[in-house]
Formats: structure tokens, sequence, C-alpha cells
């Protein structure tokens, strides 16, 4: 027969002990989760401030181009759609002409290599400093 003494050495302070261990492993592990997931809920506020920033830009920007609309519809009504499409498409071939203007001109003095200073002359090194 085992005497209260011998059961409380033998079995409960063992018992006691792996319960011990067991609650220690578990609150451990929910204090990791926890963490993890403050960790990503600030994350996700933080993108949720950035997205509503960007949507209150969008916003303003949406006013300003509905006020850009308005002012194109009057302009279309008043010269007409197809004027107005062939101004816009003067504009679009100036701007295309002087875009390969920019672009030529920067051809004139680029950088040839290590760093020195080259001129071309119709598309041919000619001399390099």
């Amino acid at each position: 027969m085992m005497t209260a003494k011998s059961y409380r050495e033998k079995v409960a302070e063992s018992l006691v002990q792996k319960l011990k261990e067991v609650i220690r492993s578990i609150l451990s592990q929910f204090f990791e989760k926890t963490k993890a997931l403050i960790t990503e809920l600030d994350r996700a506020n933080s993108q949720i401030r950035s997205l509503y920033e960007r949507l209150e830009i969008s916003e303003v920007k949406g006013e300003r181009l509905k006020g850009i609309e308005k002012d194109y519809n009057r302009l279309r009504r008043f010269l007409g759609g197809d004027r107005t499409d062939e101004i816009i498409s003067e504009v679009k071939v100036k701007e295309i002409a002087d875009k390969e203007k920019r672009e030529k001109k920067s051809e004139v003095f680029g950088r040839g290599s290590e760093g020195t200073a080259t001129w071309k002359i119709s598309g041919k090194q000619d001399y390099e400093r």
C-alpha cells in the first residue's frame, strides 16, 4: 500500500512538474504568436494609412480632372469636335518632333568610355578629349 507521502513524491510532484512545463510551453507559444500578430497588425495599419493618403490624393486629382474635363468639353463645343481633334493631333506631332530634337541634341554631346567627353558629328565619333 502506498502512503500519502510516497504518492506525493512518486506521482503528484512529477505530474505537477509536467503540467508546469506544458503550461509554460503553451504560454510561451501564446506570447510569441501574440507578438507576431501585433507586428502584422501594425504593418497592416501602416498600409491602410498609406492607402488612405493615396486615396485622398487621388480624390483631389479626380476633382481637378473633372474641372479640366468640363473645360475641354466647353472648348470642344465651341470649336467643334473635328477642329478640336485636329488641334490635338497637331500639338501631339509637335511634341514628338520637339522630343526627337532634344534627343538628337543630347547625342551631339555624349560621354565616351571611361567618362571622357566625346563630340559626335553625323553619327561618327570625331574628337575625344
